[in-house]
């Protein structure tokens, strides 16, 4: 699967070697990583084990997620996260932004709030710099975290990063949750700003398992429906709904489908697979019609 991954949960027990055999009887070859599988306290040792074991069963990390702040963690422990992505074997990693209503209270007149942020966008701006430059130096490319859904992180400093990150290996790695309501009817005036600059993304198809658990969506109830017409409508639920906002996209785009194995009736790895396939698919007739469009040729900066 080309433009394809999974980022999986068993039972709230992940491991690498719990998640191995699933990922490669599924035929992924290319996957997110969180630091929860990875993380840089392990060490080099460890963390060049899990990036070989990754490899011999040929997959690659595309990006390697920390849960770096810029203008909050200290930038200093940067460069202990830029190793842990080069042992892995990660071609980019993702740094998150601080909430904007943080760098909005930073602001503020009040003396002893703002002894503690002194203007927290101007550490932002700091650390973002120096950041592109280690990032570039260590040979990796630079994601933002954006997370959309019934909570927005970050629109606003985003913007400014973004205008300051210019170049092919600077975008955004877009997780998203929330209805479908919200997907078909808000999310494409938002992909309209920032969607020529995410780079890859992550989604569920049964956000807070609205189908599987509860049998309805924002169409109305599926109580009465059986566990495979639920699984059908779901389905059916995103074809109806994604893919004018996937139009939005770049081409190639790397799609993270996340899914819970065993947590939950329906599913299974077999109905994993069905999502991963209509995420493939849309993605295919998304990139058919970017290419037949006469702005296909647009680059990610929307130029």
């Amino acid at each position: 699967m080309k433009n394809v991954t999974v980022r999986l949960q068993i039972q709230r027990r992940d491991t690498l070697d719990g998640l191995l055999p699933v990922l490669t009887r599924l035929g992924v070859n290319r996957m997110l990583l969180h630091s929860n599988l990875a993380h840089p306290t392990l060490g080099q040792r460890r963390l060049a084990e899990i990036g070989t074991k990754l490899r011999d069963a040929g997959i690659e990390v595309e990006t390697y997620f920390t849960g770096h702040v810029l203008g909050e963690n200290s930038p200093d422990s940067l460069m202990r996260k830029i190793e842990a992505a080069k042992a892995v074997g990660a071609h980019a990693l993702c740094l998150n932004t601080p909430e904007d209503h943080n760098i909005e209270r930073s602001r503020e007149k009040d003396q002893r709030y703002n002894a503690e942020y002194r203007h927290l966008d101007e550490f932002v701006l700091s650390d973002w710099d120096k950041a592109k430059s280690e990032l570039r130096a260590a040979g990796l490319g630079i994601r933002l975290c954006w997370v959309t859904g019934a909570y927005c992180r970050s629109d606003n400093i985003l913007r400014t990063l973004l205008a300051k990150g210019r170049g092919m290996d600077v975008g955004l790695s877009w997780y998203t949750y929330g209805d479908a309501s919200f997907v078909k009817y808000e999310l494409p005036q938002l992909l309209r700003v920032f969607g020529k600059r995410i780079l890859d993304f992550s989604m569920e198809f049964d956000d807070l398992g609205s189908w599987i658990s509860h049998g309805y969506s924002f169409y109305g109830g599926y109580d009465h429906y059986t566990l495979d017409q639920k699984k059908d409508k779901y389905i059916e639920e995103f074809f109806d709904c994604w893919p004018p906002a996937l139009d939005l996209l770049p081409s190639g785009v790397l799609g993270c489908v996340r899914f819970r194995i065993g947590d939950k009736e329906g599913e299974d790895e077999g109905f994993l697979v069905r999502q991963l396939d209509a995420m493939e698919r849309a993605l295919a007739e998304s990139d058919k019609r970017k290419c037949t469009s006469p702005k296909g040729g647009e680059g990610r900066d929307g130029k």
